[in-house]
């Protein structure tokens, strides 16, 4: 199928693809928007497993440039920028546009319109330069946007600008604005000194011991909760198995059981919300192979329901709690319930531990796939390293110098440091479909449209967030609070964090910048095979961890020698 464009500046009917269904990724066709949709999806044009589904609403637009807009957004999407002015309008236009970025500017052009919109200006062609100066201006003047981010909407506005001269009606046609003539420097607050990456590091009183609880997660207690997940899903498969007609005689493996528990004065498997108990229907289901909709019926007699409310218990497996933490059972038996959670969690610490000890870009990381850490080959005595094979999509270009969505392998591999390799491998335990975070292991009710993708970052990014609250309230719980990780004073830890944390501190140690320039693929040098180990962050016992971790955070430039 062919999208047919129409150089009448018509609209297309409210009914038409917003694209070609032959451009969207396999299996992706059935969610192509229409035209007249209230918000578009572009997940189908792109081939990067963690983009994130930002869906473009036309409800942020002003309704008078509703409909100018939306079919702006059309060509954008649509048509390309001709060589010619891609080549006359310099670096930052390309003809085409990642669906991230063409997400951010029309994003950006929402923004636009709502302040057209406040000035009483009614339609693109009666925008003035003096305007788009003023607007220009204001973005990091009133707004106080940062210099990348007010360059995002200068280049956007200069985009509308030359789609309108190609492609839109003369009442949709913007002016040349300013900046086109003059440059941004004038419209930009001032750049950082010398170009330097702005983004904040990682204090070292919050990486330390957020290192250490990531480590230990991956490192001792992987198997405990990995174990108590397979019962989960176990159990949930076996209550899945049983849906269907009732047979005859399904309730009494229920009801002996709770005879059972009721003759030794046992608790009843229930969940306790504030003042409610109910009835733990997957659970009960799983534990006794009675189908869910008859265990809430045996459960409504009122032997049952009277017996439940006054003796709630907790939905315990019966897997055991091996690691230790201070010489103690790290937790306590692990409910049903809170499997879901704790595996959150871990797998959360396995990205710790890969982004901070690899120093990847998020994205890499989010699109790592199973088997992407081989074992090495080669005779036992031989030096042998484990290496990552990733693909990277920041530098990721075609032949015509677009963006590639679905990124290239990576030149020189990631290698690997055994704590690295661990974290793989509890993640491909968890299976997923090629991919070591797959949406449908890690976050199954996502929207069917990221089936066979990633985590997204801000996902990822959030669950950071929970594992640092988590791990804050373990350790008060177990009397260490010495052992909480302490908020960063540049606020939230994120995820591209891990990565200037760790050029930070590589590049304040001799010869860091070399080895920096090797691990993040800037120079074709090969890394020693001589490994650090983060242990020394990990120390057992009862004394705190804090002053430990500090020094090991210093050490781990170690990981990144250049062989002598």
């Amino acid at each position: 199928m062919t999208l047919a464009l129409n150089p009448r500046f018509a609209a297309p009917a409210t009914d038409a693809f917003v694209f070609d269904p032959d451009r969207a990724v396999e299996d992706r066709r059935d969610f192509v928007p229409r035209y007249g949709d209230d918000g578009w999806s572009l997940l189908a044009l792109t081939q990067n497993p963690s983009q994130t589904d930002d869906v473009i609403r036309w409800r942020w637009f002003p309704e008078v440039f509703r409909e100018p807009f939306r079919y702006a957004s059309w060509t954008l999407i649509n048509y390309p920028l001709p060589d010619r002015d891609v080549a006359l309008r310099g670096a930052a236009m390309r003809s085409k546009l990642s669906v991230g970025r063409l997400t951010r500017t029309v994003s950006d052009w929402a923004m636009f319109a709502q302040w057209l919109d406040e000035r009483g200006i009614k339609q693109l062609s009666l925008v003035t330069a003096g305007d788009l100066s003023d607007y220009g201006h204001q973005l990091a003047k009133v707004r106080g946007l940062a210099r990348n981010t007010a360059a995002s909407h200068l280049i956007a506005l200069s985009r509308l600008h030359y789609y309108g001269q190609l492609y839109l009606p003369d009442t949709d046609r913007l002016v040349a604005p300013p900046w086109v003539a003059e440059g941004m420097d004038d419209y930009l607050p001032a750049a950082s000194p010398l170009g330097e990456n702005v983004t904040e590091p990682i204090a070292p009183a919050t990486m330390g011991p957020l290192l250490v609880w990531a480590l230990r997660f991956v490192e001792e207690y992987a198997d405990d909760i990995l174990a108590a997940f397979e019962e989960h899903r176990r159990l949930v498969e076996i209550a899945e198995g049983l849906k269907g007609p009732f047979k005859k005689g399904s309730g009494l493996r229920l009801v002996t059981y709770l005879e059972q528990l009721e003759a030794e004065g046992k608790p009843v498997p229930a969940l306790v919300r504030d003042t409610k108990v109910s009835t733990p229907g997957v659970f009960l289901a799983g534990l006794t192979g009675t189908p869910i909709a008859r265990v809430h019926q045996v459960m409504n007699y009122p032997r049952w329901k009277a017996y439940k409310v006054q003796n709630p218990g907790r939905c315990l497996l019966d897997t055991p709690i091996t690691a230790k933490l201070g010489g103690e059972p790290w937790h306590s038996p692990l409910d049903f319930h809170d499997v879901p959670g704790i595996l959150r969690h871990l797998v959360t610490a396995c990205f710790i531990v890969l982004g901070y000890l690899t120093g990847m870009r998020t994205g890499e990381i989010l699109a790592l796939e199973n088997g992407c850490c081989p074992d090495p080959q080669g005779p036992p005595e031989a030096a042998r390293r484990h290496l990552i094979y990733a693909r990277q999509f920041k530098v990721a270009r075609d032949e015509d110098g677009n963006h590639q969505s679905a990124g290239v392998v990576r030149e020189a591999p990631w290698v690997a440091v055994p704590q690295v390799v661990t974290a793989v491998r509890v993640l491909e335990q968890l299976g997923g479909h090629g991919l070591l975070f797959a949406i449908e292991v890690h976050d199954p009710l996502q929207p069917e449209r990221r089936s066979g993708r990633s985590l997204a970052i801000a996902t990822m990014s959030n669950r950071i967030e929970s594992f640092i609250e988590w791990v804050n309230t373990h350790a008060q719980n177990r009397g260490r609070q010495a052992e909480a990780i302490p908020a960063d004073p540049h606020g939230r830890v994120g995820t591209g964090r891990f990565r200037r944390t760790l050029a930070w501190h590589i590049a304040r140690r001799p010869d860091g910048l070399v080895a920096l320039a090797v691990q993040y693929g800037h120079m074709r040098t090969l890394i020693s095979e001589g490994y650090g180990d983060p242990r020394e962050l990990h120390q057992t016992g009862e004394k705190a961890q804090v002053a430990s971790s500090r020094q090991g955070l210093d050490g781990l430039q170690d990981y990144y020698e250049l062989a002598a």
